[in-house]
Order: structure tokens, then sequence, then C-alpha cells
């Protein structure tokens, strides 16, 4: 893992209080807002409303925890009323979907675990914003479902999968399956890889609190060029998948080295700065 810069005491145990309130009103938020929404979308269903909705859930969400995003390569996300895309990113957090969906504009969607559509009210809100069911114990659901939503990735719609299947640790990037890569060769549509960096930092896989002893919390989403899949078959699938595996990899590689070096000097900084003020 990457050196951390270190923070004042005080500030670590703000970050206490803060992450236990910061969760209480995310989890207010995240049900009352999806609850308007759903009224909302009745209404309005447009995709404008629905992008709407993602990204200003996203913004406040984050903001609650003091996560700090920069983005980069937002020009390789297709522009709204093109077609759309499958877009493919290393999943080590529960904060990556809002992460990504506060900085990230244009009709973005993702695909969630089945179980969660099973939860009361919550599974309504993912319905209603378009939120993709994925059945990982039924192969096949999953591959009709991928099937049934190309129509809507002609209509411009992007969507949101994690090729690993599940969360990481965020040390690397891990082998992908081959799902998210028939997705995009029956819809013939690009795949965008997109990284995110620092993000397992704020709620790692089994942490309850997010952001619990983090005051600040910057985090990296990259976004890479598109990857063609015009003229491709199944039978290039595995080429395929080699192929953005090893464009994530080598860009994760270059990512981590640059954001662990920017801390290590962070923490250089911190201890000159103590020294200097011990010495006046």
């Amino acid at each position: 893992m990457a050196c951390e810069s270190r923070e004042p005491r005080g500030l670590v145990l703000l970050s206490y209080l803060r992450s236990v309130l910061a969760s209480v009103l995310g989890m207010l938020w995240t049900f009352g807002y999806g609850a308007l929404a759903v009224a909302v979308l009745l209404v309005f269903p447009r995709q404008k409303w629905r992008n709407l909705i993602y990204r200003s859930w996203g913004r406040i969400y984050v903001s609650l925890f003091g996560v700090e995003i920069e983005l980069r390569g937002e020009s390789f996300f297709p522009k709204e009323g093109l077609s759309g895309a499958v877009c493919i990113f290393n999943h080590t957090s529960n904060f990556d979907i809002p992460i990504i969906n506060a900085v990230v504009k244009g009709s973005l969607r993702w695909g969630a675990k089945i179980e969660l559509f099973h939860i009361p009210i919550f599974g309504s809100i993912l319905k209603s914003m378009g939120v993709l069911p994925i059945a990982r114990a039924h192969r096949e659901e999953v591959f009709k479902l991928y099937f049934d939503t190309i129509p809507r990735i002609k209509k411009g719609e992007c969507f949101l999968l994690a090729p690993e299947g599940t969360r990481k640790d965020g040390c690397r990037i891990y082998p992908f399956k081959s799902g998210p890569f028939i997705f995009a060769i029956e819809a013939q549509c690009p795949i965008i890889p997109i990284l995110i960096y620092g993000a397992w930092r704020i709620q790692p896989k089994g942490r309850l609190w997010a952001a619990w002893g983090r005051w600040r919390n910057k985090v990296v989403v990259q976004l890479l060029p598109p990857i063609s899949t015009e003229g491709l078959g199944r039978d290039n699938r595995a080429c395929l998948q080699e192929k953005a595996f090893r464009i994530m990899t080598e860009a994760f590689s270059d990512l981590k080295r640059e954001m662990e070096g920017k801390h290590i000097s962070s923490e250089f900084d911190d201890r000159v700065g103590e020294t200097q003020s011990k010495d006046a």
C-alpha cells in the first residue's frame, strides 16, 4: 500500500465523528433522494433527468465524507446523443459508484448484484434508475440481460461494470471475467476503461465506517482511450479481454507509482515542517 500523509491528531479524532454522522446522513440522503427520484421519473422519464439525479446524488454523497476527486481523461467518455459504451473499472470500494457518478457526465448506468434489488425501497430505486440486476450465480441469465440491454446502448446509455467481479484490495488489477467483453462485442460498442485510485482507503472491503481515521480523502478517476469492438465476434473475446487487462494494468501501475511518490513527498514535507517548528 502507498505511504499515507500524516494528519494532525485533532483532524483524525474529528474524522471519527464525521464518519458516523456522514454514514447516517448518507443513508438518509440515498433513500430519501432515491424515493423522490422514483416519483420524478414517473412524471419526467427522460434520460437527462436520470443523468442529473445520478450526478447530484453522487456529488452530495461523497462530499459528506470529504472526498476530493481529480478527473482525468474526461474527453474519452461518449458525448450525449451518440451511441453508448461498456465502461469497465477496478472495483475496490463501495465508494466507487458515487465517486464515478459525481464527476463523469453523461448517461452512465451501472450493474449491481441482484440481491440488492430485494431490499425494500432500495430495490425500487435501483429499477427506476435503470441499474442492471446481475445474477452472478446464473451465467445464462446475465448474458440474456446483456443482450436485452443492447438497444439501450444504441440509444446512448453507458453501462459501468466491474470485470474483476467483486471488490478487491486496490493494490493491482486482478484477472477479468468474460461477461463485460461478450456484452461489448454483442453490442458492437466501445469499451472504456476507468481507473480509480484511492477509493479503497475510504472504505475498504469489510470496514463498516467510511473515512474512519481519515479527514482528507483524495481519489483519482482516470478514463483511458476507448477500445474498439467493431467487427469482432465472440471468438475474439479472449484477445479483447487480454488487451483490456494489459492496458488497465499498465496504466494502473503508472498511476500508482505517481500517487505513491506524491504520498512519500507529502510525508517528507510534513516531517520537515515539524522539525523546523521544533528548531524555531
